[in-house]
């Protein structure tokens, strides 16, 4: 966080009114974890990964995960990643659609490619594998166990 930047207190706010603790996060509102305790799947920066985090891998799940045809299947690839499954969704809806966005970068070092990866809000309507939770006009979904 840029030593100028002020402290997010509406999405603190929002993140403080879910479930977050032990919880993970696929989402562009980083900058939260900074402030309380929240995990993310993902960080939009490479060089912001720890080496562990198998950045790059996280990066072709989620564009894999983006693909899906169904709730049902997007919801059983959640649950069966190999880094664990993701708890929240928190994106950002696309102006005028229906897709949420999700910047990341991905490469090496030094050869650093970036890329969105949308996600229908399709996916996410089955209410048998996830939770719509509207805040502030913010659409977060909850994957349900």
């Amino acid at each position: 966080m840029a030593w100028n930047e002020k402290k997010p207190i509406k999405q603190i706010e929002i993140f403080e009114e879910l479930d977050y603790e032990d919880k993970v996060f696929l989402t562009h509102r980083y900058k939260v974890a900074c402030f309380i305790p929240i995990y993310l799947f993902i960080s939009p920066y490479l060089h912001f990964s720890h080496p562990c985090s198998f950045h790059n891998q996280r990066v072709k799940f989620l564009v894999k995960l983006s693909e899906c045809d169904t709730s049902e299947e997007f919801y059983d690839k959640i649950m069966d990643c190999e880094f664990g499954p993701i708890d929240f969704f928190y994106l950002e809806l696309k102006e005028n659609s229906t897709k949420f966005e999700l910047l990341v970068e991905y490469g090496k070092e030094y050869d650093v490619k970036r890329v969105t990866i949308t996600f229908d809000m399709i996916l996410f309507k089955d209410p048998r594998y996830f939770k719509e939770i509207i805040i502030d006009d913010n659409i977060i979904y909850e994957v349900k166990d």
